[in-house]
């Protein structure tokens, strides 16, 4: 499991770097692996590795599909990793990273969706309250939206989730 989660990490990196060969490799390791891991081995105490690897799978698959460009099928394997990771038990913390909701909110962002994105990571606020990822996201879909004044709320709430120096201190004065 170890040694798979490793290969997911490798892959996500190397889709990042838009090395599509290199990410390509790596999933094929990934496939192998856990292909020997029955999937009702547990993950952790909640999940097991069959409900994990599903997010895995398609987080590493979107990416895959936006190094190669497609954005197509990069929102088609993303909103598949969001339904896969809603449908875990929660734990804390989660078993899986990165969340998948807020890059399914960048990638719908790439479309200039803004509001669809913008739903998307308030969606994710819900489940996840002052997730900084999610609280940028939102940030910058208003800002897209030109609306300077939610936008300013949303990045004070940011900058104090993420503990941005000199900022919380301001937050909590007000």
């Amino acid at each position: 499991t170890t040694t798979a989660v490793w290969h997911f990490a490798r892959g996500m990196a190397q889709a990042n770097l838009g090395n599509t060969v290199g990410a390509a490799e790596e999933q094929l390791a990934w496939q192998a692996l856990v292909a020997q891991i029955p999937p009702e081995t547990m993950y952790d105490e909640l999940n097991n590795t069959g409900a994990v690897f599903q997010v895995h799978r398609n987080l590493l698959l979107a990416a895959l599909a936006r190094s190669r460009g497609d954005h197509a099928d990069a929102l088609d394997s993303l909103k598949r990793a969001v339904a896969a990771e809603d449908a875990l038990n929660y734990s804390e913390p989660p078993p899986w990273f990165p969340p998948a909701r807020p890059l399914l909110g960048r990638e719908i962002m790439a479309g200039k969706q803004w509001s669809e994105a913008e739903q998307v990571f308030r969606t994710d606020l819900q489940k996840n309250p002052r997730d900084g990822r999610a609280l940028a996201g939102l940030r910058d879909c208003l800002v897209a939206q030109n609306r300077a004044y939610d936008a300013e709320q949303i990045d004070r709430q940011f900058k104090a989730a993420w503990n941005v120096p000199g900022e919380s201190a301001k937050s909590h004065r007000h």
